[in-house]
């Protein structure tokens, strides 16, 4: 395997015994953990082969009882996260721009904290309150990352994506609620057709 290839499947072991073969996806399924639990899987299947034994992990194909494991690296045509540009205010007041990362290093705070302010820039501004909020900054963001298609983002009006954003949070009764009067509406709409109003 040459250090851009990507591994085509990898061998489980638990216990210095092989329990299964397949892919991370196969794995995350089977045993109901998530990709990066497999990921640190791959990790410890890194070690010599004598200190990895006695740990769950897994090694691509053909490495099994190699002392030596190359690191598997992501295929070079991947592209990463893209991102995106965010304007924080506090009150009304514009404190900062920047990406995720540039926001909480500027800042000083966990990139978490800067990901709550971008969830209350969601809300609206009277449920907002006096804390940090962030808001999407489209114009910034085509400036400094050209390749990011916005026009996806923009082409929702602002009632929009509030309707998108609070059906999310819906209840099953309201989901129901909504439909019965939609059905309504229908049958007065088709009553009033066949009266010739």
């Amino acid at each position: 395997m040459s250090k851009t290839e990507k591994a085509k499947g990898y061998s489980l072991f638990v216990d210095g015994k092989l329990v299964a073969k397949g892919s991370r996806e196969s794995f995350s399924a089977k045993y109901g953990v998530s990709l990066a639990t497999v990921d640190t899987w791959v990790k410890k299947g890194r070690l010599p082969l004598r200190e990895r034994m006695p740990l769950k992990h897994a090694v691509p194909f053909g490495y099994e009882n190699s002392d030596e494991v190359p690191a598997v690296r992501k295929s070079p045509d991947k592209k990463g996260i893209a991102k995106k540009v965010y304007s924080v205010y506090q009150s009304g007041h514009l404190l900062g721009t920047g990406t995720a990362d540039e926001l909480a290093e500027q800042f000083h705070v966990k990139k978490q904290n800067v990901y709550f302010w971008i969830s209350k820039g969601k809300l609206d501004y009277d449920q907002i309150g006096t804390v940090k909020y962030a808001i999407f900054n489209e114009t910034e963001t085509k400036k400094r990352f050209p390749q990011l298609d916005t026009q996806r983002i923009s082409d929702l009006s602002i009632d929009e994506r509030k309707e998108k954003e609070r059906r999310k949070h819906e209840t099953k009764e309201e989901r129901r609620l909504r439909r019965n009067i939609r059905a309504q509406m229908a049958i007065e709409n088709s009553r009033k057709e066949e009266l010739g109003l």
